[in-house]
């Protein structure tokens, strides 16, 4: 009895230890492959910049992100959103992102560096 009371010990204990060995490693991010994310992250950059924040609406594939260094990137894209007078207007932009580390769907691992708005 205290033998198999031992094994079942020692198994237990060694799967807890590799949970929080193996469970607990946050997956790397190579900066290089955030190209969709940047697009994602450029919204709300943009969204600071417009009038009517609510009602910008973003293509969900019409758009260019390119990884150009050192986890920065260039995006190319439009917003459709209200005007001051209420009309929807289509504004391009493009903006360089550099993403720092961290979670990359929060914008505070971020740095907006550039962003050109032209309707």
């Amino acid at each position: 009895m205290k033998i198999k009371t031992r094994y079942l010990l020692t198994a237990l204990a060694l799967i807890v230890f590799l949970l929080f060995a193996y469970g607990s490693k946050e997956e790397e991010i190579n900066p290089a492959e955030l190209d969709s994310e940047a697009f994602v992250i450029s919204q709300h950059f943009v969204k600071q910049r417009l009038r009517s924040p609510s009602t910008a609406d973003f293509p969900f594939l019409d758009y260019t992100s390119v990884h150009l260094d050192s986890g920065r990137y260039k995006v190319t894209s439009y917003v459709d959103a209200q005007n001051a007078f209420g009309g929807e207007v289509r504004t391009y932009y493009k903006a360089i992102l550099k993403y720092n580390s961290g979670d990359w769907a929060d914008y505070r691992s971020w740095t907006l560096e550039d962003l050109k708005l032209n309707q």
